[in-house]
């Protein structure tokens, strides 16, 4: 995850990134409106390079999400974000909660399969986030995939209320039947479960994890060292008025090698 372009000076060559749907539209002067209006554009504006594949995360707290169904229509939204050259968009997670009325949950799933068909309206490669809160949930997804044989890649976020650990590894062994039941590989993007990487290694023949901590830490002159045990960043100084592109890079290249090696050593095992 990249979340701007501050404090850094050259563009980031790395082939695939990810930015916040909500941060890419803005609300300005009223009117719903990407940062961009050319990928070129767009690239530039979060420190990018010109090549760079993009995934839109949906995935946010409910004041942006609520934003983004109120002017969507009015503004075009999917058509602004279909300009930018955009790889795959996740649809909102208009939120599931277990002390609400059924019909609530519901109401919120239809808003998101609403937004996925206007995505893919628009042009773009929209990808489903399975948002459950109760097993007729799982029900429904799978009915939803049996329906739409050509999606494979479904979307998942593990930084609220999937993060507690047992509960993120229920929700895994749910993507697991999903796929089994649907007869076809999934690929899983896991967004911000870090510490899911060897179980969904163990299930899933390919994923992609989009995880913030290691532009964050940048941000914060933290940077990626498995030598200092568990939690591998530990703090390195800068000089004032100093960028910090290198923590970035760095940062991204030593954690994506990381989780690239958790996940063939479990695979390899399981195996």
């Amino acid at each position: 995850m990249i979340h701007h372009g501050y404090n850094r000076a050259y563009p980031l060559d790395w082939p695939l990134v990810a930015l916040e749907t909500y941060q890419v539209l803005r609300l300005v002067d009223g009117r719903y409106r990407a940062i961009a209006s050319s990928p070129a554009e767009l690239r530039a504006v979060f420190g990018l390079a010109p090549a760079t594949r993009i995934i839109l995360r949906g995935t946010a707290k409910d004041g942006p999400l609520e934003r983004y169904w109120s002017y969507r229509r009015r503004d075009h939204a999917a058509a602004q974000l279909a300009k930018l050259d955009i790889t795959l968009a996740i649809g909102p997670n208009f939120s599931h909660f277990l002390d609400v009325p059924r019909t609530d949950n519901l109401f919120n799933r239809k808003r998101q399969l609403i937004c996925l068909a206007e995505l893919h309206e628009a042009g773009l490669c929209a990808v489903p986030h399975l948002s459950a809160a109760a097993p007729g949930d799982w029900a429904f997804w799978k009915r939803y995939l049996a329906r739409n044989s050509q999606i494979n890649k479904v979307a998942v976020e593990f930084q609220t209320g999937n993060k507690k650990r047992s509960e993120g590894l229920q929700v895994i062994e749910q993507l697991a039947r999903l796929q089994a039941e649907s007869c076809r590989g999934l690929h899983p993007i896991i967004i911000g479960g870090g510490q899911f990487v060897e179980a969904v290694s163990e299930r899933f023949t390919s994923f992609t994890l989009l995880d913030s901590e290691p532009f964050m830490k940048a941000v914060h002159r933290q940077v990626f060292d498995r030598a200092v045990g568990r939690k591998p960043w530990t703090s390195e100084w800068t000089l004032p008025g100093c960028g910090v592109d290198k923590h970035v890079a760095k940062n991204i290249e030593g954690y994506a090698a990381w989780i690239n090696e958790r996940s063939l050593s479990k695979s390899s095992a399981s195996a």
